[in-house]
């Protein structure tokens, strides 16, 4: 029985210290805490997303909206997502107002109408459409059939990347 329990728990070692060799392994594609982020600036903490999609499996479309709770580190009057430019932001909204941004270089830059204080919760939605890109790693965004009878669908890791 002492056998059989250290070989579980040497095989459980191994698991997951394969796991964590992996995360570290990708870090570069993981864009999931603000000092890690591609490109964009990081003086927030993200706290909160809530994304709404409408998409059909049969369609290489998506459209979308992300709203985004955010504590910033100092005073901004900006902010910055990550967002491929394969997908095009429709519009941004801030206390349900619409507001200026600019989409380049897979970065979503937000002005705001005035500064948010630092230390408060605060949030920005943003509106977008487009054709998902496929082949950025892990099958990012991957559309296909399953089955005897092809049925349509969508399926990702849901990797940031």
């Amino acid at each position: 029985m002492k056998v059989l329990a250290v070989v579980i728990l040497a095989l459980l070692n191994l698991t997951l210290h394969a796991q964590r060799q992996d995360l570290e392994s990708s870090k570069g594609d993981l864009h999931l805490y603000k000092d890690e982020r591609a490109g964009a600036q990081n003086n927030y903490n993200l706290t909160y997303q809530r994304l709404e999609l409408n998409v059909d499996p049969a369609v290489n479309y998506i459209a979308g909206k992300i709203t985004s709770i955010f504590i910033p580190d100092a005073a901004m009057s900006y902010i910055e997502f990550d967002l491929l430019d394969t997908l095009k932001v429709d519009s941004v909204y801030y206390h349900n107002v619409s507001i200026p941004f600019v989409h380049s270089g897979n970065i979503v830059h937000i002005t705001f109408p005035a500064n948010v204080s630092a230390g408060q919760q605060d949030s920005v939605s943003v509106y977008y459409q487009g054709k998902p890109s496929t082949g950025n790693g892990f099958g990012s965004f991957e559309q296909t059939t399953h089955g005897r009878d092809s049925v349509p669908i969508i399926w990702t890791l849901s990797e940031p990347y």
